[in-house]
C-alpha cells in the first residue's frame, strides 16, 4: 500500500510521497528503489523552498537528501545555495546599517560563489566607501588597505585607482649625495722681499768709496814689496856691499839676519 501511495503522488503531492517513502524505507531500506525516490523527492522540495525563501526547511531537504546519497552532487550544491541565499539578505539587512557586517557577509559569498548575484560590485562599493570615510577623517593608513581589497575585486574600478593616488602622493626624490670637491694642494712657496734700489748719486763700487772713521785703515802694498825675488836679493846684495864698504868688513847673511833680530827687539 505505501509503495502505491509514492507511485501514486510521486509528482501529485511531494509532501504525502515523502512521508510515505520514509515510512518503507524506515521497514525496509533495500526495498525497491525507494531510496533513489525518496533522494529526489527531497531535493526537489528543497528547491521549492529556497525558491519560496524558507531557507531552513530548504537546509533541512538538502541535509537529509545528504544523508541518503554522501556522494551525490545535488545535495552539497543545494546546501550551498541556502548559505548564498541567507548571506545575501545580511547584506541586505546591513547594507546601511552597518556597512562592516555587509562587508562580512559579502566576503562569506564570494568565497563560496564570487559571481553570486551583484555581490561583487556590491562588496567593491563598500571597501570604497569606507575608504573614503577613513580618508576624510584623515586616516589614510587605514584606508589604504580598504583601496587595495577593492581594487582587487573590481581592477577597472576607477574610484579605487584614485583614491590610491591619494593615499600614496608620490614621494619626493631624493638627490643623490654630492660628490667631494677636490682640493688642489698647494705646496707654499717662500717669496723673498726684493731688495730697494740704490739711491741716486750712491757709488755702487764700495772698494771706490772713502773709508769712514769707523772703517779699518786700508793697507796698500808697497810697491818694493811685491817685487819679484830676483829684484829684491840684488838690492839686498847691494846694501851689504855698501856696508861693508862703510864699515871695513864684510857682512855675512847671518849677521844681517841677527842685527835684524836684535833691531827687531
Amino acid at each position: 500500500m505505501l509503495r502505491n501511495i509514492v507511485e501514486e503522488h510521486f509528482d501529485n503531492d511531494p509532501d504525502v510521497t515523502i512521508a510515505a517513502a520514509k515510512q518503507i524505507r524506515r521497514m525496509d531500506r533495500d526495498y525497491a528503489d525507494v531510496g533513489d525516490k525518496l533522494y529526489a523527492l527531497q531535493i526537489a522540495k528543497g528547491n521549492r523552498l529556497l525558491d519560496e525563501d524558507d531557507l531552513d526547511g530548504s537546509w533541512g531537504q538538502f541535509d537529509e537528501a545528504g544523508a541518503l546519497k554522501p556522494d551525490a552532487p545535488e545535495a552539497p550544491n543545494g546546501k550551498r545555495q541556502v548559505l548564498l541565499a541567507k548571506g545575501w539578505k545580511e547584506m541586505e539587512r546591513c547594507y546601511h546599517a552597518c556597512p562592516d557586517l555587509a562587508i562580512d557577509a559579502l566576503e562569506q559569498i564570494m568565497q563560496i560563489d564570487a559571481n553570486f548575484r551583484e555581490a561583487r560590485s556590491k562588496l567593491y562599493a563598500l571597501y570604497v566607501s569606507k575608504a573614503d570615510r577613513l580618508g576624510r577623517a584623515c586616516d589614510r593608513d587605514g584606508a589604504f588597505p580598504h583601496l587595495m581589497r577593492a581594487l582587487e575585486i573590481y581592477p577597472e574600478g576607477g574610484e579605487a585607482q584614485q583614491g590610491l593616488a591619494v593615499c600614496t602622493p608620490t614621494p619626493i626624490p631624493t638627490p643623490p649625495p654630492a660628490a667631494p670637491v677636490q682640493v688642489p694642494t698647494v705646496t707654499p712657496r717662500v717669496v723673498l722681499p726684493t731688495p730697494p734700489p740704490p739711491p741716486p748719486n750712491s757709488p755702487t763700487d764700495i772698494s771706490a768709496a772713502p773709508n769712514s772713521p769707523t772703517d779699518p785703515p786700508v793697507v796698500r802694498a808697497n810697491a818694493s814689496s811685491a817685487a819679484h825675488p830676483a829684484e829684491k836679493s840684488a838690492r839686498t846684495g847691494c846694501a851689504r856691499a855698501e856696508q861693508s864698504a862703510r864699515t871695513g868688513c864684510p857682512v855675512t847673511e847671518d849677521s844681517w839676519r841677527t842685527k835684524l833680530i836684535t833691531l827687531a827687539a
